[in-house]
């Protein structure tokens, strides 16, 4: 019933603007005419735009002209949780920053190393060790190869000394090579 009711008044005020429009057209329209035409055709124009604008919003309500209420708890809510996320950030860029200051230190302290190794007497030879683990996870020596002029050489020496020993059906379990430098006196 209400809705036969708004399309009578709807179709009646439709009518109305457009006898004012006829009017106005064909010049015979008072000031008054036309003050009703503008006003109903704004009228008509602002319902036009509410309902396209509920059609896209994809709103249930007329009310989307007018702020939702508690919008004010949902600002301040919205507002809380980038005041959170900013802390957070603040958190990680100083954890950022004070492991990017432990990488230095450690890279510092890896040049004073590499300073001190290439400083020190070198060593005549090299001599390379073959190990294996035991139960508990120490190294066991299993045999000492023979002396080698640069450590480049020892590595080889142990690592050919393994295929060999695979190749004749001994291999070493779990091999570990070690070097050992050798100082002269």
């Amino acid at each position: 019933m209400a809705k036969t009711i708004i399309y009578i008044v709807a179709a009646g005020v439709l009518a109305l603007i457009g006898f004012d429009g006829y009017l106005a057209a064909t010049a015979q329209a008072s000031a008054h005419t036309i003050i009703e035409l503008v006003v109903g055709a704004g009228a008509i124009l602002a319902f036009a735009i509410a309902a396209f604008i509920k059609t896209v919003s994809g709103s249930t309500s007329w009310g989307i002209c007018w702020p939702k209420r508690g919008w004010k708890a949902e600002v301040n809510a919205k507002l809380s949780g980038l005041n959170s996320l900013e802390l957070d950030l603040e958190s990680l860029k100083s954890k950022y920053e004070t492991v990017d200051a432990q990488c230095d230190e450690l890279t510092a302290r890896l040049d004073a190393l590499d300073t001190i190794d290439s400083t020190g007497p070198e060593p005549e030879s090299w001599v390379a060790t073959i190990n294996t683990k035991d139960g508990n996870g120490k190294l066991v020596k299993v045999y000492d190869l023979p002396p080698e002029d640069t450590r480049d050489e020892a590595i080889e020496a142990a690592r050919g000394s393994l295929v060999a020993r695979e190749c004749e059906g001994n291999p070493v379990e779990d091999a570990r090579i070690t070097l050992t430098p050798v100082y002269g006196a």
